[in-house]
């Protein structure tokens, strides 16, 4: 009996420790990922918050990886709504918020782009006409947010990094 109680109690360790992801992180692979609606943030106070956790913007390698980005922000934002139920429940989910921001950024070098965590750039989806490397409009875009609107659902678009006008939603990650 008591050989069985012990190997219960070291079974529930294990368990308990190998519970990954801190409160409020949701795990997917071998990331945790965690989505911040409030503060709204620009691109680079985004990436400060979660570097205060530990972690950095969200980085993106896989369409599966995408759309449990694009699943935890939708599952994650404001649940209100001026539409009526039956309307809703016969649309497409699609956040209140029209981005995200991820980590995607050409900061260091314009048409550069790197993930703030410094793995592999293996995957994109950009819109189209993005990212802006033009001598115009390229250096001054150099944080990456995704789309949820429309026909532009789940697409990357590069934008100025410290607007004070582009205030939203991020998604932090960390290894788990």
């Amino acid at each position: 009996m008591a050989v069985k109680v012990g190997l219960l109690w070291l079974a529930s360790v294990i368990l308990v420790s190998h519970a990954a992801c801190p409160t409020f992180w949701t795990e997917f692979g071998s990331n945790c990922y965690m989505y911040v609606g409030n503060p709204s943030s620009n691109w680079q106070e985004a990436e400060a918050y979660c570097v205060t956790e530990g972690a950095h913007l969200v980085s993106i390698h896989s369409k599966s990886e995408e759309q449990f980005v694009q699943a935890i922000w939708r599952r994650s934002r404001d649940s209100f709504t001026l539409f009526p139920k039956k309307l809703t429940d016969t649309l497409p989910p699609v956040s209140l918020a029209p981005f995200v921001y991820i980590g995607l950024n050409d900061r260091a070098e314009n048409g550069n782009f790197v993930w703030t965590d410094g793995s592999a750039v293996d995957y994109t989806n950009w819109m189209r006409n993005n990212p802006s490397t033009d001598a115009v409009w390229g250096p001054a875009e150099d944080g990456v947010m995704m789309w949820d609107r429309k026909r532009q659902r789940g697409k990357w678009n590069d934008v100025r990094s410290g607007s004070p006008l582009l205030k939203g939603p991020f998604i932090c990650q960390k290894p788990s």
